[in-house]
C-alpha cells in the first residue's frame, strides 16, 4: 500500500496533536500520585487514597515535582513535532519570508 500523504500534512497532524491532545505522565516512586500534562499547561493530578497520609507539605513538594516533570516531557514532544515541522523547506521559506516582513514598509489601508 502507497501512502500519498503530504509529508507536510502528517507533520501538520504531528503538531497538532502534539500541542492539544497528546499527554505525558509523571509518577512518583510509590505509584500512588501521578499527573498528566498536556504541552499547553493543561495537568491532571491523580491522588491515591493511600497517599493521603503524606504530610500536606509532602503531598504538595511531590505533586510539583510531577507537574514540572510531565509539563517537560509534554514540551519536548511538542519541541519534537515543531522542529519536524519546520524541517519542511516550504515552511522554512515562508517563516523567512515573515522575518524579512518586519524589514518592509507598513502597507497602506
Amino acid at each position: 500500500m502507497h501512502d500519498d500523504t503530504d509529508p507536510l500534512q502528517r507533520s501538520v497532524d504531528r503538531l497538532s496533536e502534539a500541542l492539544t491532545v497528546n499527554r505525558a505522565r509523571a509518577q512518583s516512586r510509590s505509584g500512588l500520585l501521578w499527573v498528566d500534562a498536556c504541552a499547553d499547561g493543561e495537568l491532571t493530578i491523580h491522588i491515591d487514597d493511600h497517599a493521603l497520609p503524606l504530610s500536606g507539605e509532602e503531598l504538595g513538594r511531590q505533586l510539583t515535582a510531577l507537574a514540572a516533570q510531565a509539563l517537560a516531557e509534554a514540551r519536548a514532544q511538542a519541541h519534537s513535532a515543531l522542529k519536524a515541522f519546520r524541517a519542511d523547506p516550504r515552511i522554512d521559506a515562508v517563516v523567512a519570508e515573515t522575518a524579512f516582513a518586519i524589514d518592509r514598509p507598513r502597507p497602506e489601508r
